[in-house]
């Protein structure tokens, strides 16, 4: 495996990393993992056997890190092209029946050991071709400047060569959302496997408890522009005042936007309704979440959402845009789904479901019910590796069966070849028409 964020003490896709090998391991397979040296000691304690990790020495271009964020791009891309080299240089001694890069989470960047054609590469999930609706761009501020240069580097990135070879020459590739899934089979046309990134340890939690008077809302995740809760802080301000003093606000994290926020939250009039934690502890950011009636997550494009995940195993609904990993992770239930076409609509949309809610509490009730059923099927750790065993063996089987194959087409050439050396034109022509039939001789 080639993780470059692999850790079982962090979240997101270091988590993530993590469990795929771990997971594997487990099961019984033996897995040599490719991952950034400074995560290698915060595995300590958590001994796997049939598990090791390999450091990819990055000291001597680490300082790239500290030049903001081209710098970090820069980093990224040396560090994958040196994975790839090392990768290359341990297969002759551990033999790999397979390869499978499972971090980075994103196609943006080429899984560069599927061009080596010798041994069947898995890509993925993968994810980076979601794009924010462009008519809610300007709610970004000025961030939205950035964004518009990352669609178009996005554009660029697909048309990429290097990027394209990659996605027809790997044996499998896994995306974990249809956004993603929608533009790349556009642009190289093959068969994806469709599996979300996001996956979540079970928890054992109580039972979901309806709203009586007042409606408990809860934000977790970093405060980022294309997250705009300014919409959802307008839309509470907005509603009739009975209804708005039956709403409270909690936000958990830190970001850019916190100041923002808090500023906001004081010119509209909901300081004593709204407040903001900062980063806490996963323990009590459960319990938060446990406490509360409705998980809002907004967002333009996220690829997934380790927080909509633990929301909806923990039986809580999830108020979300219909975009990207979010939306595809609330499709079969679990959520309230807003539309996200414009900034005026998103409001009112946000008003309306909150008012309904207040309403029919019982709307609720279903979407948690809904919500648990979804994460069993979707997030249960379990089934993906069981999932993606059987990626691996139908990866296997197909560049076994390709192997013979050319090794057949190669003897049959070779015996073509004698035997026309020593063959007149008319018997060459019955040779080739003998192996290969009249449509190819004509």
């Amino acid at each position: 495996m080639i993780s470059f964020a692999c850790s079982p003490r962090r979240g997101g896709e270091h988590l993530l990393g993590w469990e795929w090998a771990r997971g594997m391991a487990d099961r019984g397979h033996d897995v040599l993992v490719l991952t950034r040296a400074k995560y290698i000691p915060e595995s300590e304690g958590k001994a796997v056997p049939g598990l090791r990790l390999i450091p990819v020495p990055d000291k001597n271009f680490i300082f790239l890190r500290s030049w903001g964020e081209p710098g970090r791009q820069i980093f990224y891309h040396i560090w994958n092209r040196r994975a790839e080299k090392f990768a290359k240089t341990l297969k002759e001694s551990f033999q790999p029946d397979i390869v499978h890069q499972c971090t980075f989470h994103t196609a943006r960047r080429p899984c560069l050991p599927a061009l080596w054609g010798d041994v069947p590469v898995i890509w993925g999930p993968v994810a980076g071709f979601e794009s924010v609706p462009l008519a809610l761009v300007p709610t970004m501020g000025w961030s939205g400047a950035v964004e518009l240069v990352r669609m178009a580097a996005t554009w660029v990135q697909i048309h990429n060569p290097i990027i394209r070879r990659c996605l027809k020459e790997a044996s499998h590739v896994v995306v974990s959302n249809k956004d993603t899934l929608r533009v790349l089979h556009k642009r190289v046309p093959r068969d994806y496997e469709l599996l979300p990134a996001n996956a979540v340890v079970p928890q054992c939690a109580p039972p979901y408890e309806l709203p009586t008077t007042d409606l408990a809302i809860v934000a977790v995740g970093l405060l980022v522009p294309m997250r705009p809760f300014s919409l959802l802080l307008k839309a509470v301000a907005g509603m009739q005042p009975e209804q708005r003093d039956r709403i409270s606000l909690t936000f958990i994290g830190q970001g850019p936007m916190l100041p923002r926020l808090q500023r906001l939250a004081i010119r509209l009039g909901l300081k004593r309704k709204v407040r903001f934690l900062g980063q806490i502890s996963r323990e009590e950011t459960l319990a938060e979440m446990q406490r509360a009636h409705l998980l809002a997550f907004l967002s333009l494009r996220d690829s997934g959402s380790s927080s909509v995940a633990e929301a909806m195993t923990l039986g809580l609904p999830v108020l979300s845009f219909n975009l990207a990993g979010p939306g595809a992770m609330l499709s079969t239930g679990g959520g309230l789904i807003v539309e996200a076409r414009r900034p005026a609509q998103v409001l009112a949309d946000i008003r309306e479901t909150l008012a309904r809610v207040l309403e029919q509490p019982s709307l609720l009730a279903e979407a948690s019910q809904q919500g648990r059923r979804a994460a069993a099927d979707l997030f249960d750790w379990d089934s993906r590796l069981e999932r993606m065993e059987g990626i691996y063996r139908s990866a296997i089987n197909s560049h076994q069966s390709s192997v013979k194959r050319n090794v057949s087409t190669a003897s049959v050439y070779m015996s073509l070849k004698h035997s026309l050396a020593a063959a007149s034109c008319a018997e060459s022509c019955a040779l080739i028409e003998m192996y290969f039939g009249r449509a190819v001789l004509w």
